[in-house]
């Protein structure tokens, strides 16, 4: 074989390689259909084993303890942040407040000069 012969054979390989790869990659790759008929072929058994891996998964000591502390964490600072809210509202109505104002100060000055 010349080399031209084998310069037409190796482009020839390419070329089918790369259709090859293009109709089983591509947007209308005939694997999709394939896979989709498989796939609704098990539906029911892949429906029994992952609804059998999630019960195994939520039924777990593990698991329920990991919800629990996600759901405490969750509470904890929902809480928080509603009680910064009223606290802040209280500090801005109690620095409103001339006569509080005036018995922080006397409180303050009382600490000063006692060197507490």
């Amino acid at each position: 074989m010349n080399n031209l012969e084998q310069d037409v054979l190796k482009a020839i390989q390419v070329a089918v390689g790369a259709a090859i790869n293009s109709t089983l990659t591509g947007y209308n790759s005939p694997l999709n259909k394939l896979v989709t008929d498989v796939v609704n072929k098990h539906t029911g058994e892949l429906r029994d084993t992952i609804e059998d891996s999630f019960s195994k998964v939520i039924l777990t000591d593990e698991f329920k303890e990991s919800v629990n502390n996600a759901f405490n964490h969750k509470l904890a600072r929902i809480l928080v942040d509603k009680l910064e809210g009223a606290i802040e509202k209280r500090v801005n109505e109690l620095r409103s407040d001339p006569t509080m104002k005036a018995k922080m100060i006397i409180a303050i000055e009382g600490l000063i000069n006692h060197k507490i």
